[in-house]
């Protein structure tokens, strides 16, 4: 067995108490919470959203063209890796956000589908 108390390093246990940009954001376009019914914990995540944005408008766009007509089977199994290669650009992992945007949004759509 592990010990679990070597996983609250310095950096964790300093974003545990002092989350960076922790408050409600009121620009928000776009919010999401999802729960752990194992744990009972609960994370918010808002964004701003701007159709200004080149990379996550472009990307979802791709990946409707791409998804168009498949199962909903196929479409569980369409991953983060998958979605990049169909951007076909290489990007920092900030830009990597933005670019699954897109794909986010199709993971909690599924979701929702497949929970009823």
């Amino acid at each position: 067995m592990t010990d679990e108390s070597a996983i609250y390093e310095d950096h964790i246990l300093r974003h545990y108490e002092e989350p960076y940009d922790n408050a409600t954001f009121a620009d928000a376009t776009r919010r999401q919470r999802v729960d752990n019914p194992v744990c009972g914990d609960s994370v918010p995540l808002e964004l701003r959203v701007s159709d200004t944005c080149v990379i996550s408008q472009a990307s979802a766009s791709m990946l409707v063209e791409h998804i168009e007509g498949q199962t909903l089977e196929a479409l569980s199994n369409f991953t983060a890796h998958d979605v990049l290669h169909v951007f076909r650009a290489g990007l920092t992992v900030r830009r990597q956000q933005c670019c699954l945007l897109g794909w986010q949004a199709l993971c909690q759509l599924i979701q929702n589908i497949e929970s009823g």
